[in-house]
């Protein structure tokens, strides 16, 4: 066999050789990533299954624990879907409003000193917190009224917890600037734990009634 003939020869198998190996690497890599791939997939599938079931779970919770709602501004605010949109009349006193379509109606879970009760004298910070709560809902204010268990106190007032244009609930205001108490009557206590927590920040911090009655 003549030199150029060997030559060649050698360099045709040396390509070979080597687009072999380049063929054979990439298959293998093929390999390997078609079963990474193949196993992440079914690591996500199953992270998915249980992400999903403990989402459900959460979303379990949350509905048994209504009352541990988000907080705007240091009040409850409205996390909840529904509720019937109306406008304030006219502040009665600090616990009491007239709305235009609802009615006279009685803020739920909260009791504000008096001003206005026929055979009681004014309490101590009754002028503030009626002011106060003209403040929040001045006449023509929209609101979002939202109901608990029972619609009428045995006065025929409507019972609510009242939304402002800001997600804020009135209720839950007044009592963490110190302007009312909490009254929690069975069954209307949706709110009762979150409101409970208002008031003790109301206190330690000495607000409204807290620091002058």
């Amino acid at each position: 066999m003549s030199t150029p003939v060997v030559i060649s020869t050698v360099l045709a198998l040396i390509v070979a050789g080597t687009l072999i190996s380049f063929i054979t690497g990439i298959a293998v890599r093929l390999m390997i990533l078609t079963a990474v791939l193949g196993g992440a997939g079914t690591v996500a599938a199953l992270a998915g299954n249980a992400a999903g079931e403990q989402l459900g779970n959460l979303v379990d919770r949350v509905k048994d624990q209504a009352a541990t709602l988000p907080v705007l501004g240091g009040a409850i605010a409205d996390s909840e879907t529904g509720g019937d949109r109306d406008v304030v009349v006219r502040v009665i006193d600090g616990d009491t409003v007239e709305l235009r379509s609802t009615g006279r109606a009685r803020l739920i879970g909260i009791d504000t000193p008096e001003t206005v009760k026929r055979g009681h004298p004014v309490e101590c910070h009754g002028p503030e917190a009626s002011a106060a709560t003209k403040q929040l809902l001045p006449t023509g204010t929209k609101v979002t009224v939202k109901r608990d268990r029972e619609h009428q106190d045995h006065y025929g007032r409507e019972l609510v917890y009242l939304f402002a244009a800001n997600g804020r609930m009135v209720n839950g205001t007044l009592v963490r600037e110190g302007h009312a108490r909490t009254l929690r009557i069975e069954p209307n206590t949706r709110h009762a734990r979150r409101l409970a927590d208002l008031q003790a920040d109301a206190k330690n911090a000495r607000r409204g009634m807290w620091g002058r009655c």
